[in-house]
């Protein structure tokens, strides 16, 4: 008789809502675990972290299950407060020890850490040129209004002048 060996899959899949977070928030991915050759229940280790682009982990947990065949769920992670925006992956790696053979497989899926400081920019732009126009605007009137002033001082300097020397 053929006897099936435990094979396993897994896959990462960050949900819609954290593919672009904010350091010190948390990211959810769903994973699924597949049992390929469905032998049964087989109790494995699911081991899950994020990390950076050169593979630094940044954070980490493990769990225990059972797959019998698809097990899918839903895990979550906090991403660090002092990391810089870029892009970052959350990994899984399912252990699974059957008749004294150790079987791994990984999956990881991409999600990126955006500025607080570029966010704030790019929601309050308009806001940010409106209100730097005016400031330029109240500068520019009271430039304006000082000349002016000045202006007209002179004007009057000069027609008093002329009049000393008419009388």
């Amino acid at each position: 008789a053929i006897r099936k060996v435990a094979l396993f899959d897994v896959k990462v899949s960050i949900l819609e809502k954290f593919k672009k977070v904010f350091s010190g928030e948390e990211v959810t991915a769903e994973i699924q675990v597949y049992n390929v050759n469905n032998i049964g229940k087989v109790d494995v280790v699911l081991d899950y972290w994020l990390s950076s682009e050169n593979g630094t982990i940044l954070s980490s947990a493990s769990d225990s299950l059972a797959v019998e065949a698809v097990a899918s769920f839903v895990r979550s992670l906090i991403v660090p407060e002092d990391i810089e925006p870029g892009t970052y992956y959350f990994n899984a790696n399912v252990n699974a020890n059957v008749t004294c053979k150790e079987f791994t497989t990984s999956s990881k899926a991409d999600f990126k850490v955006k500025s607080k400081k570029r966010d704030f920019i790019e929601k309050h732009f308009k806001k940010i040129i409106i209100i730097i126009s005016l400031i330029i605007a109240i500068i520019l009137l009271f430039i304006y209004l000082k000349i002016k002033k000045n202006i007209k001082k002179e004007i009057i300097k000069k027609i008093k002048v002329r009049e000393k020397s008419l009388f």
